[in-house]
């Protein structure tokens, strides 16, 4: 009876094994205390051999549940995050939108960043040109801001929400951003959106942002068109 009682924390590994081993040492004594030597060692005998079985069946138990954990973990972990640059996905964006509680209550900034000529890199040089430019964004990103509110949100699209810098904070670090990446042969253009109440969502200021960042973006191929008029 006192090592049967270990199945019944079968599903519970832990307790299993505490079970398991308090049930052979109170079995162990009550042998010892009641019976003849040479009866005794038998019940011995036959007590460490169930004990040893049930020990290695929880270890089974338990590591199946570590596997399986750990499956969910990592299931949890790919259902949230963008494999290529290692950012938050579409997934995660969402969820934010539909609650932002996390974002806290200070001012909060959001800034759409958008990756420019990567359907062409992707002509000229192939795929895993326009990956690697779009993991450098990435990488700038989360270096720049963290990877605890950075999205990719689409194809060539980033978002970053932030608290509790200036505008004109804000600006210089895109600004500066952007600069690298152009020192790399990499175009980016964005836009920045603040706001002090969070009444409107987040919906309304990242279309903000969005809004401003295709005005500099259009900007950008402008310029390219008349810097390639010049040219011929």
């Amino acid at each position: 009876m006192l090592m049967a009682s270990s199945l019944l924390f079968v599903d519970r590994p832990l307790n299993m094994m505490f079970t398991t081993i308090l049930g052979a040492g109170a079995a162990c004594l009550v042998s010892l205390a009641v019976k003849e030597p040479v009866i005794a060692y038998d019940d011995l005998w036959n007590i460490m051999s169930f004990g040893i079985v049930a020990l290695l069946a929880n270890v089974f138990v338990m590591r199946s549940k570590l596997t399986s954990a750990y499956g969910s973990y990592r299931m949890g972990r790919i259902s949230e995050l963008d494999i290529l640059t290692g950012l938050k996905n579409r997934n995660s964006y969402e969820m934010l939108l539909q609650d932002s509680s996390e974002l806290g209550t200070g001012t909060l900034l959001c800034a759409y960043v958008d990756a420019n000529g990567l359907h062409e890199l992707n002509n000229e040089h192939g795929h895993a040109a326009g990956d690697a430019m779009l993991q450098e964004i990435a990488r700038q990103l989360k270096d720049e801001f963290g990877e605890t509110h950075a999205y990719r949100v689409g194809g060539d699209e980033f978002v970053v929400l932030w608290e509790n810098d200036a505008r004109a904070v804000a600006e210089e670090r895109l600004s500066d951003i952007q600069d690298r990446l152009s020192d790399m042969g990499y175009y980016v253009s964005y836009g920045i959106a603040e706001s002090r109440l969070r009444d409107n969502g987040l919906e309304e200021l990242v279309r903000e942002a969005e809004r401003h960042m295709y005005a500099q973006k259009n900007a950008y191929y402008e310029n390219r068109v008349l810097r390639t008029r010049h040219a011929v």
